[in-house]
């Protein structure tokens, strides 16, 4: 009885409008989808962002710094340029003994050392001399500046010291078996002397976001360095919770050692407190310490990753068919990148950040979270790499264990190539190169500067021996509001196989005296940039050009940090059901309307970002935390909702009967006639069928009925996200939730009545209709080699071998896949078999 009560819910009608008939077809509109992504995020001490099993992640080997940025020259002679930033915080001397290399412009590859750099002053930008002479530099070049020094052991940890005592690099007296390169040194030997180092965790005042829960294990290495050689521990949480785990003394010895130090904690979910970890020289003793960890012992044993237990299935949970690795590690080395944790080094690249504490999850770690989780991974190429760590990273993903990349991928625990774990991976030439404001040192602004230095960087990728173009996704970036820039960066290059973009929305928030003030805007946004705005015009662009690519979604969310919106109605906005159900119709719009199959939204980590005006917003995280409260926000409850169904091809649907718009006046910057209240999406693989239905009406349930050969019908299982009220958030309690119901025996002639501002699935298991491919999918009256590309990568390439031989894409022998290919593929290439151009 109860799901008779449950059923008849679902189908009772409370609208006072139409019914609105949704015909899902047979038509394949977009062949190929895939499950959205998802932006890993940073790691951090704090907030949400506690992802590593190491707690105390930050800088557990205590190692130096890579420095690597991008310069501008604004003036150069034989001997130095001067850089185009007056406000870059390097002193004087910081370049000195860097190497430096020309990567773009009239003096490209010129290469060698700096002797001297000034700080900028009187306007001008920092002053750089070469040690020798050369090709002059000119305004408009760029250069690559790079060194590593030793040094800065204490980042990430807070020493303490009195009395005389002092915590100072140690780069000598190293553990014989350590892979790092420094340790640090804790020295208490006088009289009324005292030394010690602290690291700390989960010190937000939102949280808690970590508890201590299990079997955990301190490990360190230490050695006695003079006095008494002894070193105090001590672990616990502080006010309100007042918690101890650790409180001991260790006693050295003049060799280096490896300890151990196990116990058991009970937090339960309501410990609130900053937890610290304190080393202690004790007085009259001096210690080294090195290559600290602390992680639990009694976790899942089928998480073999580096990341938390909570973190992986909130990750499994979600199922993203892309994860994308962004922890703005944009001055990085490769071989830094797949170093083991504790011995590498940290990275920086920014001009006006001088101070890198963290040392983030490296790629190896990254790919063996891919790889659990059963997703494509999509790695950020630091734009301050060479050529030769191109040449290096293909090795280390396809190289055999006998190369050199290929012995380190091994030594890691991986002896198969990488590139056979994933159907596909993502090479992205850096993260934002455009964006001056907040990545200065990592960018190349130019968009033709941009775009030369990404194609000799992926011509690089193409000429090893381990590419392969089925395997790899080039990719560069450009800015979604300027599809201008993005024309040029496409145009200025050879060899990227797609461009990204990042499309968020709700930005600018000036009227938010009632509900639709808010989200009429917002449920109008996606429908206005995807058919009239700039995101149309950017696939325009593509379709337009000589050699057209698909485009990408690298990051996307709301993005509600301008207007003068207050703090409570923040709150209450961007965390928000409403919200959740924007984020989901947008993504599944750019992929039915713009055949965008690659969206990571952003991000995992994060739980708040502090806006300009002092007021924060609770972006750009999609959960509340993970292992204490496990509440997810809507964004991520809503996309997850989708990944459940996406997969096959989305088949063409049409609307009849009521089929509501509303005109959408002007306001917070939005203004679009007839943007439609039901959005309505379908997807076909194999014998299974879903339906995504959204009712973006702001207060009315409406009602829509299904037909056609695809529509849902018998045994279907109905899932909905929606709340009681429109502003519904999980930041304090669990308010909004996905409702599973499941119907024996849909008729789809029914009326479903759909409740206001929510998002429906309908999924089942039928038999198979035969599909029939769109050919025309850029919609410009005849089938163009763009739309080959896509039946190609996307319905042929998903095929057994046998049936990509039948169907090979180059029918007349041209070299390239042509608009004739384009026919024979899209007449026969479901339900036939082809054989020199033709169908059987």
């Amino acid at each position: 009885m109860r799901f008779l009560r449950l059923a008849a819910l679902v189908f009772l009608s409370t609208s006072v409008f139409g019914a609105t008939t949704i015909n899902v077809s047979g038509t394949v509109a977009v062949p190929g989808v895939k499950r959205f992504g998802l932006n890993l995020g940073w790691a951090t001490y704090y907030d949400s962002g506690q992802i590593m099993k190491n707690l105390v992640f930050r800088n557990p080997g205590f190692e130096g710094l890579i420095s690597r940025s991008i310069v501008r020259v604004v003036s150069g002679n034989t001997t130095g340029f001067i850089d185009e930033n007056p406000s870059a915080h390097w002193a004087t001397g910081f370049w000195n003994g860097a190497s430096f290399e020309v990567i773009v412009g009239g003096a490209k590859g010129r290469s060698g050392t700096i002797s001297a750099s000034t700080a900028p002053a009187g306007g001008n930008g920092t002053q750089f001399v070469f040690s020798s002479s050369g090709i002059a530099p000119s305004a408009g070049d760029y250069v690559l500046l790079r060194k590593v020094e030793s040094g800065g052991s204490t980042a990430g940890w807070f020493p303490t010291v009195g009395g005389g005592g002092a915590v100072t690099d140690e780069t000598s007296d190293l553990a014989p078996d350590t892979q790092g390169h420094q340790a640090v040194r804790i020295s208490a030997n006088g009289s009324g002397q005292s030394a010690r180092i602290t690291g700390v965790f989960d010190t937000s005042v939102a949280g808690p976001f970590v508890q201590l829960n299990g079997s955990f294990r301190l490990t360190f290495k230490a050695k006695g360095a003079g006095g008494s050689n002894t070193m105090a521990i001590f672990l616990g949480r502080g006010a309100p919770a007042n918690l101890v785990f650790i409180n001991q003394t260790v006693n050295l010895t003049g060799a280096w050692s490896t300890y151990n130090v196990d116990f058991a904690a009970t937090e339960a979910g309501a410990s609130r407190g900053s937890v610290g970890l304190n080393f202690i020289a004790p007085n009259g003793s001096a210690v080294l310490l090195d290559e600290v960890s602390l992680t639990q012992i009694n976790g899942d044993p089928a998480n073999t990753t580096a990341f938390r237990d909570p973190v992986v299935n909130a990750l499994k949970t979600f199922n993203p068919g892309i994860l994308r690795y962004w922890v703005e590690d944009l001055g990085d080395s490769l071989d830094n990148e797949i170093a083991p944790p504790l011995a590498r080094r940290r990275a920086n690249y920014s001009s006006r950040i001088l101070l890198r504490e963290d040392i983030m999850y490296g790629l190896h770690e990254f790919l063996e979270l891919c790889d659990l989780v059963h997703a494509e991974p999509w790695y950020i190429v630091p734009t301050t790499f060479t050529n030769a760590e191109m040449t290096n990273l293909l090795e280390y993903l396809g190289g055999p264990v006998s190369t050199p990349y290929g012995a380190m991928r091994t030594s890691r625990g991986r002896s198969a190539p990488r590139s056979e774990a994933f159907a596909t991976i993502h090479l992205e030439f850096g993260n934002e190169a455009w964006n001056n404001a907040d990545y200065y040192g990592a960018t190349i602004s130019d968009p033709a500067s941009y775009g030369a230095r990404g194609s000799e960087l992926f011509g690089v990728v193409k000429s090893s021996p381990y590419y392969s173009g089925a395997k790899y996704d080039l990719v560069l970036g450009s800015q979604a509001a300027l599809p201008a820039r993005s024309a040029a960066i496409h145009n200025a290059s050879a060899n990227h196989s797609s461009l990204a973009v990042a499309p968020y929305f709700g930005g600018n928030i000036d009227s938010f005296g009632s509900n639709e003030e808010l989200f009429g805007p917002l449920f109008a946004e996606p429908e206005q940039i995807t058919q009239a705005g700039y995101m149309r015009q950017s696939a325009n662009n593509m379709l337009a050009s000589s050699r057209p690519v698909p485009l990408s979604i690298y990051e996307v969310n709301l993005h509600t940090t301008n207007g003068s919106i207050t703090q409570p109605v923040l709150d209450s906005f961007t965390p928000s059901v409403g919200a959740g159900v924007a984020v989901a119709d947008h993504m599944l719009q750019m992929l039915r309307d713009l055949s965008i199959r690659n969206q990571c939204l952003f991000s995992l980590t994060q739980l708040a970002f502090n806006r300009t005006d002092g007021k924060y917003v609770l972006l750009w995280a999609v959960v509340r935390d993970m292992g204490v409260t496990d509440r997810k926000r809507p964004q991520y409850l809503a996309v997850q909702m989708a990944n459940d169904v996406l997969g096959g091809d989305l088949v063409q649907t049409t609307h009849s009967g009521d089929n509501p718009t509303w005109n959408q006046p002007l306001v917070n910057g939005i203004q679009y006639n007839n943007a439609h209240l039901i959005q309505s999406f379908a997807f076909a693989n194999g014998t299974k069928r879903a339906v995504i239905v959204f009712n973006l009406d702001r207060a009315s349930p409406r009602e829509v009925t299904f037909a056609g050969a695809n529509a849902p019908r018998g045994a279907v299982t109905i899932r909905q996200l929606t709340s009681s009220s429109i502003t519904n958030t999980n930041e304090n309690a669990q308010n909004v939730a996905t409702t599973t119901q499941t119907a024996a025996s849909f008729d789809p002639a029914q009326a479903l009545s759909l409740p206001p501002y929510s998002m429906s699935v309908l999924s089942s298991d039928q038999a198979a209709v035969p599909l029939r491919i769109k050919g025309d999918l850029n919609g410009n009256g005849s089938v163009s080699a763009f739309d080959a590309s896509i039946v190609l990568q996307s319905v042929v390439g998903a095929m057994s071998l046998d049936a990509q031989q039948q169907c090979a894409g180059d029918y007349n022998s041209s070299g390239a896949v042509s608009a004739f290919d384009a026919a024979l593929i899209l007449q026969c290439v479901v339900g036939g078999t082809c054989s020199s151009g033709t169908c059987n």
